[in-house]
């Protein structure tokens, strides 16, 4: 079984030319720049463009905030929300719709700083949900991509109650987010997704973002032996399991065997040796998960140097993963 693994290692560790990093991945927020843009386009096809200076201005400031959290400066980011506060305090809207619009990027920006920077996650909660309140206004006067803005603060909301140890409201919004995105029909959701893609590799980078999402998350708290017996992702796996999303899809193959892995079920090598792991397809934290396992089983310290380097040239170049996670830095090579 060793050499079929070694092998298969061999043939399927491929490094494309369109990787992503992996910094992106595990980010918080969601580019916003074309979510903007695209409440812009939908505020002016309903209100004309007389305020648009005004809506750029205040993105601004959403951006400067945002900026200073990632940059972990504690006063000056407070200086811009102080600063945001008041300027959406002695606005004139025209509209709910115009309000709700402004919010919808303004809140998340807010809970980034508190998750972030200051740690107080009962306010980044507060403000998290004060955005899915905007959104689901938006989504419900004909902005569809207003899903797409859902789904990223639904991500976010289950990053923020897994902080808070609120592992049940974690484990909902995980679960219901990951099952609407891979096609379940979802009344949590107004439009099913299908509806919403605009083009075929769409639901790849965004399975991809949000598996990351979630498992990078999770796996983030674990070592050693915990790593490959966590209660939390299995619970995910199992929910999935039994929910109604489209079970052709090439990522179910891949769920199953990182489920077999969970279980501790002996079949889970001989599924992988069945199925090529390894493809742009599979989201990078499913497979960063199934070659730890594989890495795990061979005992890496005893590979030949060649399948050691194609290993960590595989995880630096095409995972793109953070120093930290790689094989030869990781507590997780031979647990």
């Amino acid at each position: 079984m060793e050499k079929e693994l070694i092998k298969y290692l061999e043939n399927n560790l491929i490094i494309f030319d369109n990787a992503i990093n992996e910094e992106e991945i595990d980010a918080v927020h969601y580019d916003k720049h074309h979510i903007f843009y695209s409440v812009l386009i939908y505020l002016a096809s309903k209100y004309g463009n007389e305020n648009l200076i005004d809506y750029i201005y205040f993105y601004n400031q959403y951006e400067k905030l945002l900026n200073q959290s990632r940059e972990n400066n504690l006063n000056i980011g407070i200086y811009y929300i102080n600063k945001i506060k008041n300027l959406h305090k002695n606005y004139e809207y025209k509209s709910d719709l115009v309000k709700n619009g402004l919010d919808s990027l303004y809140h998340p920006a807010i809970a980034y700083y508190y998750y972030f920077v200051t740690k107080e996650y009962n306010l980044a909660e507060y403000y998290i949900l004060e955005s899915l309140k905007n959104i689901d206004f938006l989504i419900s006067n004909g902005f569809k991509d207003g899903i797409f803005m859902k789904i990223e603060q639904w991500l976010n909301t289950f990053r923020v109650y897994y902080n808070m140890g609120n592992e049940d409201k974690a484990m909902f919004y995980s679960t219901e987010v990951l099952s609407y995105i891979l096609g379940e029909d979802n009344s949590l959701f107004q439009i099913p997704f299908r509806e919403v893609q605009q083009y075929e590799s769409q639901l790849t980078q965004i399975l991809d973002l949000f598996f990351n999402g979630v498992i990078f998350k999770v796996l983030s708290t674990s070592s050693g032996k915990a790593f490959f017996n966590n209660i939390f992702l299995l619970q995910i796996l199992e929910n999935l399991k039994n929910r109604d999303y489209n079970k052709n899809l090439s990522i179910h193959n891949s769920i199953n065997i990182m489920y077999l892995i969970l279980t501790n079920n002996k079949s889970a090598v001989s599924e992988i040796l069945n199925t090529n792991i390894f493809t742009q397809e599979i989201p990078k934290s499913i497979r960063y998960f199934i070659l730890k396992f594989l890495i795990k089983e061979l005992n890496f310290d005893l590979l030949e140097e060649k399948i050691k380097d194609q290993i960590i040239q595989y995880e630096k170049n095409e995972l793109l993963l953070k120093k930290e996670y790689i094989t030869e830095n990781s507590c997780c090579k031979a647990s």
